[in-house]
């Protein structure tokens, strides 16, 4: 299947799922992936995009499925005029999976979820169900956090991630930074992406190290410290743009100074590798670096995957 709509008003799509998705000027084409290609009478499918716009946001007023203009109306233009002939009398075989045991890919650590990066911590309660081992607990032994650019905000997260490392089992913490402070940035804001200004860097690795070092004075020690938060995404909220050269360069030169953790690079959109190459192909910035990171997005359904360097 092939939707198609327009924007009047310069709306862009930046990332998709679930569907392959361009746009030329205003026109915008979402088409199946390999798994959601064939929908059944009556049946529906669902994909999901983000965007931006400057100004107004009007939705679209039309739109076309495989080249028919979409009206609302849902019976065939066209009767069918045959009924099948046969009706199948045994139902298809249920797939066989087979799962060998011996051979292993990869160590999953965990599953977990995230603190809220604005606002109010998880109550004791809160944290007790998610990280709990008990009835009606999840049992979940990651739990990431956000690190302010201010240091008078740390505090807020204290209780609810000492809480989370105490209560559960073996819980790790990931921190991620959204933006460093205005002040070090091109464009002087924490919003709207703006990059780091190189004199900044050895600024900005005493931060993410005064974060790891004071949750630790406070009881909570920081696993896993991200670099940034979707280095490729610069939306009108906290945010800041990085090239994977960028991050490699700061990683290589600054990442030693970021103690009791290990980095993280670089938690870009759909897992795109040329946030993470890089550092990855650099010796030194391999050697400080604990983990590499990405927000998937829909990559399984780009067939995005591959191995790491």
């Amino acid at each position: 299947w092939t939707l198609t709509w327009s924007y009047s008003a310069g709306q862009t799509v930046t990332q998709a799922w679930n569907t392959t998705l361009t746009q030329s000027g205003a026109a915008v084409t979402a088409k199946n992936v390999s798994y959601n290609g064939a929908v059944a009478t009556n049946g529906t499918v669902a994909f999901g995009f983000n965007g931006s716009w400057t100004g107004s946001n009007p939705a679209p007023t039309s739109f076309a499925v495989n080249g028919v203009t979409c009206t609302g109306n849902t019976a065939p233009t066209t009767p069918p005029t045959v009924s099948p002939t046969t009706t199948p009398t045994t139902a298809p075989a249920a797939p066989d999976i087979t799962v060998n045991s011996a051979t292993r890919y990869q160590t999953i650590d965990g599953f977990g979820a995230a603190v809220s990066i604005w606002g109010s911590a998880w109550s004791t309660a809160e944290t007790q169900t998610l990280v709990g081992l008990g009835a009606n607990q999840f049992g979940l032994s990651i739990v990431r956090t956000g690190i302010s650019p201010v240091s008078g905000e740390w505090p807020t997260q204290v209780n609810a991630l000492k809480t989370a490392k105490s209560y559960g089992s073996g819980v790790k913490i990931l921190a991620s930074p959204w933006t460093a402070p205005a002040e070090w940035k091109t464009n002087n804001s924490r919003i709207n992406g703006g990059k780091l200004k190189t004199d900044y860097y050895d600024d900005y690795a005493n931060h993410l190290n005064s974060y790891v070092q004071y949750m630790r004075d406070q009881g909570v020690p920081i696993d896993v410290t991200s670099v940034q938060n979707e280095p490729d995404w610069h939306p009108a909220y906290d945010s800041m743009d990085w090239s994977g050269t960028e991050l490699r360069n700061f990683v290589r030169d600054q990442g030693a100074k970021v103690t009791n953790t290990k980095l993280m690079v670089a938690e870009a959109v759909n897992l795109n590798y040329g946030y993470t190459d890089p550092t990855l192909n650099d010796t030194t910035a391999r050697t400080n670096t604990g983990y590499i990171g990405g927000h998937l997005y829909g990559t399984e359904a780009r067939a995005g995957w591959r191995r790491t360097p």
